[in-house]
């Protein structure tokens, strides 16, 4: 057995085939991103000074929300720009989605298979703010003076 402590970093949520019912314990944040080929990570969007929008690269929208999961493990969940109705049925009465609970699953077995979400009403939760962890999200967007040459 070891003597180092137990891990406490929350880790990725992937779902699998079949349904596994999920609560939002904190509301949704979101970024903006561009995937560059041949890097790790993503990379931050600078909007207006971003070089890679400049270059023609059309930035991604990634939704970020901590979840608990039916055995109680605390995960974080990316959501993608299709999943924006189900998130907008949950918000329907204008509440944040801080207690939403969800039935999530892939539609097959394939691990590239499109994940799916059905609103399951609200469960009571302590609400958890993420904007730090998502603020540090991705890789330093890559600025159009960064570019320029200095004169």
């Amino acid at each position: 057995m070891s003597s180092l402590p137990a891990r406490r970093m929350k880790r990725w949520f992937s779902p699998a085939f079949g349904k596994e019912r999920i609560v939002f314990m904190s509301d949704v944040d979101w970024w903006y991103c561009h995937f560059v080929p041949g890097e790790t990570r993503s990379r931050r969007c600078a909007a207006a000074n971003c070089a890679l929008c400049f270059d023609g690269m059309t930035p991604s929208l990634r939704f970020v929300v901590l979840i608990a999961r039916s055995n109680g493990e605390l995960c974080w969940l990316e959501l993608r720009e299709r999943h924006r109705p189900f998130l907008e049925e949950a918000q329907m009465d204008g509440q944040s989605l801080v207690g939403a609970a969800f039935y999530i699953g892939r539609e097959s077995e394939g691990t590239k298979s499109p994940v799916t979400l059905r609103y399951d009403g609200r469960d009571e939760v302590i609400p958890h703010d993420v904007s730090r962890f998502v603020a540090s999200l991705g890789g330093s967007a890559i600025l159009i003076s960064n570019l320029s040459p200095s004169l």
